[in-house]
């Protein structure tokens, strides 16, 4: 599995089941089979980690904004809070989302990264 950035690291479990195709100089040799079970074990684990990161908190706040809403003058400021931090969680989702929609395709092999140009920014140089 490639490294790029991410909120929840799942990668590493679906890596691991790939077994001796689990690095990125085997991923070529990786049976069709296995690599398309891998990918959908990825996308599971992905999408239970973004309910667990994301719709729990989500529910919490909602949760703890109805049980509040008898603040009464500090109700502006109550309100504030929610939207600021449902707005974070939202940038976060979909920043996670668009994290997941560059590695799947990568995972899977459809789109592989330019190997010569990674190892040149690996050892320093971006020349061409």
């Amino acid at each position: 599995m490639l490294r790029l950035p991410t909120f929840n690291r799942v990668a590493p479990l679906a890596q691991l089941a790939r077994g001796p195709f689990q690095f990125f100089r085997d991923n070529a040799r990786c049976p069709a089979w296995l690599r398309t079970i891998t990918t959908v074990y990825y996308i599971l684990l992905k999408f239970t980690a973004m309910l667990v990161y994301f719709g729990l908190p989500a529910y919490a706040l909602f949760n703890a904004y109805g049980k509040a809403l008898s603040v009464g003058s500090w109700l502006w400021l109550l309100r504030f809070a929610v939207v600021l931090a449902m707005i974070t969680l939202l940038q976060v989702f979909l920043g996670d989302l668009l994290s997941l929609r560059r590695v799947v395709p990568r995972i899977w092999g459809v789109n592989p990264p330019n190997t010569d140009q990674r190892e040149k920014v690996n050892a320093g140089t971006t020349e061409g």
